[in-house]
């Protein structure tokens, strides 16, 4: 049972590296950094899994694990690979303080 689950995470690992790998960006848009180093990340931690269990590293894949990955494969293939589509930052939308200051600090 283990060995098969073994597969399954390093098959969803592989899954996720390569959909994530293959994304492009549209032509007209610039990347955001941030997005760029959780996509990176994102690759590094599921490439280095599917390494160790493909090389028998003494990694062994629980339920848990599997199903974890098998559930961001299926969110990193609804999404096309495009991880800002799954993260959801909004870049421009954060509080900046200017409603206080204009209000003034202390007012309650």
């Amino acid at each position: 049972m283990t060995e098969s689950l073994d597969l399954l995470k390093a098959a969803a690992c592989i899954g996720i590296f390569w959909r994530t790998y293959t994304y492009q960006w549209p032509a007209e848009s610039k990347p955001k950094w941030g997005i760029t180093t959780i996509a990176y990340a994102l690759m590094f931690i599921v490439g280095a899994q599917a390494l160790c269990l493909i090389l028998e590293n003494k990694v062994w894949a629980t339920f848990l694990d599997a199903a974890f990955y098998v559930c961001v494969l299926t969110l990193v293939l609804l999404a096309k690979g495009n991880i800002a589509d799954i993260v959801r930052i909004k870049w421009d939308g954060h509080w900046r303080g200017e409603e206080r200051r204009r209000h003034g600090a202390n007012r309650r």
